[in-house]
C-alpha cells in the first residue's frame, strides 16, 4: 500500500522543489500586480485630498485677506453688510403642532382672474368644496363655462397671433 499525502504536504513539496514552473508564481504575480495597482489607487486619492485641502487652505488666506482689509470694494460684501444691519434673519425652526392647525383653520375666496372661478382655499393652498343650493350652483356654472370660454379664445386667439408673427403675415 502506497502512503497518502495530504495537500498541505503535497503544496510544501511543490514549493520547495521548483517554484518558477509552477502556477502558484503566475498567482503571486497577479496579486503583486494587484497589490501595486492598490498602492498606485492609494496614492493617487491622496494627491487629490492634498489638493483640496490646498484649494480650501487658499479660499481661507483669501477671505482673511479681504476681511482684515478695509480697502476691499466687492458688492457681494456690501449687499450682505447692508442686509445683516437692516433686518437680522429669522432662525428656521420646525412649525409646531399649534401654529400648523392654525394656519390650515384659516379658509379665505380666491378670484382666478383667468377664469373668473372663486374657489375656497384653506390653509397652504388645499381647495376645498362649498356646499350651496340648486340654483346658487347652475349661477356658479353659467359663470365659470363663460370664463373657461374666455380664458380658452384668449389662449386659442394668443397662439394664432404668435403663428403670424413667426410666418409673416
Amino acid at each position: 500500500m502506497g502512503t497518502r499525502v495530504n495537500a498541505y504536504e503535497r503544496k510544501k513539496s511543490q514549493s520547495s522543489t521548483d517554484r518558477t514552473a509552477s502556477p502558484k508564481k503566475a498567482r503571486t504575480m497577479a496579486t503583486l500586480t494587484r497589490k501595486s495597482d492598490k498602492k498606485k489607487k492609494r496614492k493617487r486619492k491622496e494627491k487629490e485630498r492634498k489638493k483640496k485641502k490646498d484649494h480650501k487652505s487658499k479660499k481661507k488666506k483669501k477671505r482673511k485677506r479681504h476681511d482684515g482689509d478695509d480697502s476691499f470694494d466687492g458688492k457681494k460684501r456690501k449687499r450682505k453688510e447692508s442686509n445683516a444691519a437692516s433686518t437680522p434673519r429669522p432662525q428656521l425652526v420646525p412649525m409646531t403642532r399649534e401654529a400648523w392647525e392654525k394656519k390650515q383653520s384659516v379658509v379665505r375666496r380666491v378670484l382666478d382672474k383667468e377664469t373668473g372661478r372663486v374657489r375656497l382655499v384653506k390653509g397652504d393652498g388645499e381647495i376645498i368644496e362649498e356646499i350651496v343650493s340648486r340654483s346658487r350652483h347652475r349661477g356658479i356654472n353659467r359663470t365659470s363655462t363663460l370664463g373657461d370660454g374666455e380664458s380658452y379664445m384668449t389662449g386659442l386667439l394668443a397662439a394664432m397671433r404668435r403663428k403670424q408673427r413667426v410666418t409673416g403675415e
